[in-house]
């Protein structure tokens, strides 16, 4: 959702090109203001079965409405606070014990649940502590958080030794919510099937929902989103047009291809099983790459190349130790990108522990650091 996030390296629910996210569904994202160092933000799907009690059908507050929802014995939903939604297993030893990707946690007592991960330097541990199905802390490398509940809905976020966030209510409009933060406020309010938002930094943002003959549509701060009301899918957002291909959402994202009205046409897809990927530029460059789809690495690029046609632009190849540092990366250019003569052909690096440089070679011969 930005760059600061926690769970950076899971990019969250948000899909390759803006507005739909990974599944082909609409999918907007509104930042409110910040608690503390963590970005409030608000998102919009047209995924079914998405309602938040404070903004109404359709909409999310993952950060205030992160939590747990058992499935079977096996498994448990949990709604990560960055809005990606993941299934915990069970183990089969120890029931208590919970697992998914680079995540790990345990059931502590009734209702109690803590749960950890560790996306290395860049994102650093996070760990998070449920009661009763609801999100009570958070810890990560913005900082630790506490959250307090009203009824089902969240009161408050503390942090820093005081309140970082209090959300309340209007008495007079019970679809008027105000969220005040240290030194801001935002307000939401909704009048119907229009929603008008106030963020902290002073933007005003307006979403109102309707029909377009017979699929769904919604104007988000005048632009026309149109999906399929029964699948969720985009048809086109803006100037673009998408169609978008079946996918299981346990295990690949939805290839996308999307063509606008000048023209222009781009492609999209992954899969969350063997962690490949694949996007075709509008100027038709390839760019193929993978990820470590399960593991200590989870998540961290193995490899990644650019093409034209049948030429090799470049390729990339990266090593890490068991505490997820990089400890070799090897940058193989094809001929049509040193064309010009002025770079080799291969680089390869070697990092020490803190990250510096500690060797190099260019062409197979040592470089000088």
């Amino acid at each position: 959702m930005t760059a600061s996030f926690p769970f950076a390296e899971m990019t969250a629910q948000a899909g390759p090109f803006k507005g739909v996210d990974r599944q082909g569904c609409v999918f907007l994202i509104v930042r409110l203001g910040e608690v503390g160092k963590l970005p409030l933000c608000a998102y919009w799907t047209s995924r079914e079965g998405v309602r938040s009690s404070l903004l109404g059908e359709g909409w999310c507050l993952p950060l205030l409405e992160s939590r747990l929802v058992p499935l079977e014995r096996s498994q448990v939903d949990f709604y990560q606070p960055d809005g990606f939604k993941r299934t915990l297993t069970r183990g089969r030893k120890d029931s208590r014990n919970l697992s998914s990707g680079a995540w790990f946690g345990r059931e502590e007592g009734e209702g109690d649940v803590r749960l950890s991960a560790d996306f290395g330097p860049q994102a650093g541990k996070i760990e998070v502590g449920f009661r009763g199905g609801r999100l009570a802390n958070l810890r990560c490398a913005e900082g630790s958080f506490g959250f307090s509940y009203r009824g089902r809905e969240i009161a408050k976020v503390t942090g820093d030794g005081g309140t970082l966030l209090s959300v309340e209510r209007d008495a007079h409009n019970a679809d008027r919510v105000v969220f005040r933060m240290s030194g801001s406020t935002a307000v939401c309010e909704r009048n119907g099937n229009e929603l008008t938002i106030v963020a902290a930094d002073g933007s005003r943002h307006s979403f109102v929902q309707g029909m377009d003959d017979e699929n769904a549509k919604l104007v988000a701060d005048g632009v026309v989103c149109r999906w399929d009301r029964y699948t969720g899918k985009a048809l086109s957002i803006g100037d673009w047009t998408y169609q978008v291909g079946a996918c299981d959402p346990g295990w690949n994202n939805a290839p996308i291809s999307r063509t606008h009205a000048d023209g222009r046409s781009e492609n999209y897809w992954f899969n969350q099983a063997n962690g490949k990927g694949t996007y075709r530029t509008p100027e038709g460059d390839l760019y193929m790459w993978a990820r470590f789809p399960a593991g200590e690495l989870y998540g961290l690029m193995r490899w990644s190349e650019k093409t034209h046609g049948a030429d090799l632009l470049h390729r990339h190849d990266y090593t890490y130790d068991a505490e997820r540092r990089m400890v070799f990366h090897r940058l193989r250019r094809g001929a049509s990108e040193r064309l010009d003569g002025t770079l080799p052909e291969l680089e390869e690096i070697w990092y020490a522990p803190d990250g510096k440089v500690r060797r190099m070679r260019v062409d197979g011969k040592e470089a000088k650091l």
